[in-house]
């Protein structure tokens, strides 16, 4: 049977968090509550496969399902560890919110 990941985030990724569900709920009531449960959904999917394609400097990205939204991550699998580092909106200008 194989080992779960375990994950662990960083203060930026609980602020983008909690950012992003207050302005879906801005957008439409309880949005931001289906963002989060569509967040633990892709969280789940990590912690059985967390091997997702490199997009750069050894972070891989998942999007969160139904919304524009990336979890930008790197895998140490030596530990079996996830660790989030943010999430950040898909139209938010890189040069401006990029992580490296």
């Amino acid at each position: 049977m194989q080992k779960s990941y375990t994950v662990k985030l960083s203060q930026d990724s609980i602020d983008s968090l909690v950012a992003a569900k207050n302005y879906y709920n801005n957008c439409k009531p309880n949005l931001g509550k289906k963002f989060i449960a569509n967040y633990k959904t892709a969280i789940k999917k990590l912690k059985r496969n967390p091997f997702y394609k490199i997009q750069y400097n050894d972070i891989r990205c998942i999007m969160i399902p139904k919304f524009q939204d990336r979890i930008h991550y790197f895998v140490n699998e030596e530990k079996q560890i996830i660790f989030i580092l943010d999430v950040i909106h898909c139209k938010l200008n890189p040069d401006d919110n990029w992580l490296w």
